[in-house]
Order: structure tokens, then sequence, then C-alpha cells
């Protein structure tokens, strides 16, 4: 299981075992395993190295797991300072750095995302983001351990070497290789830059896809691919409506649909590995 906690600042005990928080910050995460039986195996976490306490935020939001075990997490942090940085065990992740033309640093959320192997170790930690509010939100892996991420930027965002830009607050969906390198990056979002609504909440893959579900305001949404053309859909009203989409491996959409009604929502997705929702 994965989650987060809020300045315990002696000690927490889980059974018999008692673990130390190291940081004494304001929130961070954790990742924890109990065995089939129902008891306690190991506890994980990160440390945060900042020269003020108190002002930071480390949260995980989602967590899969892959064939062999290994398990894989997302979530986003925001550290008070530029020099800040969490330490993921021998991993190391700062935030974006502020652009050049811009006088002084201003403390945002940045994505993090991490791959534990079935103790409990850390086998890489990667950071994406912008000088924008970024948040990641949902994680899934494939057969090939292939992993897939989504959720929210704000005006653009850098993932390594690939840049994707919107307008207002838009969605993401990556996909990552199995060593955590970024192989494609495709952008979800609406033709309104006065929106905040937009939020790329879970992703699922089965045997070939990989599908994603949210929410979106009113007017119209864009879906693009890595072959950069556009399926649109529109709920037809201002409220805010739902959609969930499918998308190859390789990062070319399949099929969108919507779902209208007041304030309609998809927080998760989940499929089994052999029919396809859209054909």
């Amino acid at each position: 299981m994965a989650g987060n906690y809020w300045e315990f600042r002696d000690s927490l005990v889980i059974e018999d075992t008692v673990i130390h928080d190291f940081t004494r910050d304001r929130n961070n995460n954790f990742v924890m395993k109990y065995n089939a039986s129902g008891d306690f195996e190991w506890f994980s976490t990160s440390k945060v190295i900042t020269k003020y306490q108190g002002g930071s935020i480390v949260y995980f939001h989602d967590l899969q797991s892959d064939n062999n075990g290994d398990l894989y997490v997302i979530g986003d942090f925001i550290l008070p300072e530029e020099n800040d940085s969490i330490q993921f065990g021998d991993f190391i992740i700062k935030p974006k750095p502020k652009p050049a033309d811009f006088p002084f640093y201003i403390s945002h959320y940045d994505i993090v995302v991490a791959k534990l192997d079935s103790k409990g170790q850390f086998l890489w930690a990667n950071s994406y983001g912008g000088f924008g509010d970024d948040f990641g939100n949902g994680i899934d892996v494939n057969d090939l351990g292939e992993v897939f991420i989504v959720g929210n930027y704000a005006d653009s965002i850098n993932f390594n070497d690939i840049k994707i830009t919107g307008c207002g607050t838009d969605i993401y969906l990556c996909k990552l290789n199995t060593t955590g390198d970024i192989e494609w990056a495709n952008k979800l979002g609406s033709n309104s830059c006065n929106h905040t609504l937009e939020v790329g909440r879970t992703v699922s893959t089965g045997e070939n896809s990989v599908y994603v579900g949210g929410t979106y305001p009113g007017s119209y949404f864009f879906f693009g691919s890595t072959n950069l053309e556009d399926t649109i859909i529109n709920n037809g009203s201002s409220t805010r409506a739902a959609f969930f989409t499918e998308y190859s491996f390789e990062g070319d959409i399949i099929g969108v649909n919507n779902l209208i009604g007041e304030e309609a929502s998809i927080e998760n997705i989940d499929v089994n590995r052999n029919p396809r929702l859209f054909q």
C-alpha cells in the first residue's frame, strides 16, 4: 500500500516495528508491505533535504505492481527553496528551476514517479514539471514492464527532452520504458484557457491498449496523439463531463467516449486483458 502521513513528531509504530520520522517535516509519503497473512513486512519513505523545515509536501497518489513483484508509485511534491531536494534511496530529485528570465524562484508542485523492488528498495526515481503546478494522479504497468502515467499540468511541462504545451490546466498521458525513461507524452485538453477542471484521474492497461479516464469542463475537448491527429468530443453544455479513452501502447488514439451528467466524473478504471472498449 502507498499513502501519506502528516507530522508524526516522534515515531510511527506499525505493530511491533517503530518507524522514526527522520525529516519531521510537514508531509511525507510511504510505501509499506503486508504479506498474504496480513503480517507487516517493511516500510519505505523518502527523505526531504531542506534548509527550512515545515514547507515541503511529498504525496503518493497511486501504486501498481508488475509481474515480478516490483512496485511503481506516482505523486507530486513541493519544496520551499530551489536548492532543496528529496532523497528516494540513492536517488535525488529537485524542483524544476525557474526560467532564466524570471527574477526569483516560486515554489510549485512537480511530479514524482518511482520504482521499488519487492523488498522496498528504490530502483529509480524521476521528476517532471514546468514552472506551474503539475500533478501525478495515476500509474499502471503492462505485462512488458512499460509504465504509463497520467495527471495534470499548467500551461507547459517538460518530460525530459519532450515538451508539451497547453492553456490553463491540461492533462498528460506518458509512457516510460522499464528503466524509467520517457518514450512519449500526449496532451489532452480543451479549447478554453479559463478552466481548472480538467483532471486526468486514472490509467489502466489491457492486453494491447492503455485506457485513461477523468473529467473535463464544458465545450470541446481534444485528444492529441503521437501522429498529431486530434479527436474531439463535445458534451454540449458548460457543465463538467467525464471521459474515457483508449490509446495504443505506441501513443496513438483508438477511441474516445464521454459521459454527460451533472458534474460527471470517472475516478477509476480497470480492465481485463482481453476485450477492447472500442472496436
